[in-house]
């Protein structure tokens, strides 16, 4: 996990969201998703990882990792 980390194999796609309560739909936020793109095996999906991560206690370092790679791309986008 801390090489995963190091080596920044997880990236961080967004999703918007809309409003679609009025006749146009208005974007309203995004959703930060995370993909392991694993250099041996692939790209790994959420529901392979998650839960071995939070049964290891090493969830917090993943929160913490998609945290700060969604603050810099708000920063870029600014």
């Amino acid at each position: 996990m801390d090489k995963a980390l190091a080596d920044k194999q997880f990236k961080v796609y967004y999703q918007p969201k809309y409003n679609i309560r009025e006749n146009k739909p208005v974007f309203a936020s995004l959703e930060a998703l995370v993909r392991w793109m694993h250099p041996e095996y692939g790209l790994i999906t959420p529901d392979e990882f998650i839960t071995l991560f939070e049964d290891n206690g090493l969830i917090r370092q993943l929160d913490r990792y998609v945290w700060n790679e969604a603050a810099a791309q708000i920063k870029q986008w600014k």
